[in-house]
């Protein structure tokens, strides 16, 4: 009789929330990390992000470290204002890894 259990390993699960503010001198997204997963993401980089057609002017990668299981980290990334128009809906685009996997995550965001 074979008695075995396999057991596997809770990953982790990342999802993605963001709010767009007007610093004054450039468009800000306060991307917000959540690891909704069973076990934590390590060394979780941001090595994209775009604002509509637009490059962030934040360096890139930006490291946010270790995100533990139920955690969330948030992550300031600037844009040129010319790169928004308030009030209008624009698609913010981020793409990442952390040990072992990728990411990218896409949303509207509307500028105040």
């Amino acid at each position: 009789i074979n008695n075995a259990i396999n057991v596997v390993a809770a990953q982790p699960v990342l999802g993605f929330s963001r709010v767009i503010t007007n610093t004054g001198s450039a468009w800000r997204v306060a991307l917000t990390v959540t690891n909704t997963g069973g076990s934590s993401a390590t060394s979780v980089r941001v090595l994209t992000s775009r604002l509509g057609g637009t490059n962030t002017s934040t360096v890139v990668p930006i490291s946010v470290g270790t995100i533990a299981a139920g955690g969330s980290a948030v992550v300031n990334i600037d844009f040129p204002l010319a790169s928004a128009t308030s009030g209008t809906p624009v698609v913010h685009r981020v793409t990442g890894d952390y040990t072992g996997n990728t990411f990218s995550s896409a949303a509207r965001v509307t500028p105040p």
